[in-house]
């Protein structure tokens, strides 16, 4: 048995009861941390959406340094989410796996859409 066979029976078997891995819940929990905090810092350096005063070179190394990986962090545990999903074989084939994908995001996606911008659509052809 390799390494790898090794941990995904240790996680497996660890989180079998919850379905859940809490090491993932955890970097989730940081780059959601890091996602908000870089916006925070962001607003306040010459590129956001209020121009300060003084520029902060700290604020700005700070802000650089957090879009540098907060991205590609959630991609990584998005692939890692959908890699255990696979092993845990809870789809029988891809058809089943894009309807489920499609009911449980793309649905609520259009409706909230649909009355979000239809006001605005239908205030732009009103003229008052």
């Amino acid at each position: 048995m390799n390494l790898m066979e090794s941990t995904n029976m240790t996680i497996a078997t660890r989180n079998s009861h919850k379905g859940r891995i809490p090491e993932l819940d955890i970097i989730k929990f940081f780059g959601i941390l890091l996602v908000v905090f870089g916006h925070v810092t962001r607003m306040y350096t010459p590129i956001g959406l209020i121009t300060p005063l003084e520029s902060s070179s700290v604020l700005a190394l700070t802000t650089s340094i957090i879009y540098s990986f907060h991205m590609p962090l959630f991609v990584f545990v998005s692939g890692m989410t959908f890699g255990v999903t696979c092993k845990k074989k809870s789809y029988q084939d891809f058809t089943s796996f894009a309807r489920n994908k499609v009911k449980r995001l793309m649905i609520p996606y259009f409706v909230f859409a649909l009355f979000w911008v239809l006001p605005f659509m239908v205030g732009s052809v009103v003229k008052y």
